[in-house]
């Protein structure tokens, strides 16, 4: 059996110790996409994804003084924007690197990752 484990790259339970079961169902609900049908009885539906030329048309701006000033960071990697860089400008005037926010707005959602929370 170890070699079952290991090919899969589980491990064994402990003498006793027990399943977690709720990571189990998380894991089931992941992988067949059932988080976005329960967002739906609960009332609450997601923008769908940004169609190609929403994201491609998002405005560009250089980071200024004015951003380093009030010390703006990329919420997705944490790093400083530097001045004279190009961002990613949200409509919610989020600032973002491109590197960072173009996949998520390509294949996740439509909408601002900090504002989604």
């Amino acid at each position: 059996m170890t070699d079952y484990f290991n090919e899969m790259g589980w491990t064994p339970l402990a003498d006793g110790e027990t399943p977690n079961h709720f990571l189990h169902l998380a894991r089931l609900f992941r992988d067949y996409n059932m988080f976005d049908e329960l967002n739906v009885l609960n009332g609450e539906k997601l923008p769908p994804p940004a169609s190609r030329s929403v994201v491609e048309a998002l405005p560009n701006e250089k980071v200024t003084d004015a951003v380093l000033i009030v010390g703006l960071q990329c919420p997705v990697c944490l790093k400083d924007h530097v001045q004279g860089e190009t961002a990613k400008k949200m409509p919610c005037k989020h600032l973002y690197h491109d590197q960072c926010i173009m996949p998520w707005l390509a294949k996740v959602r439509m909408n601002c990752s900090s504002c989604t929370g």
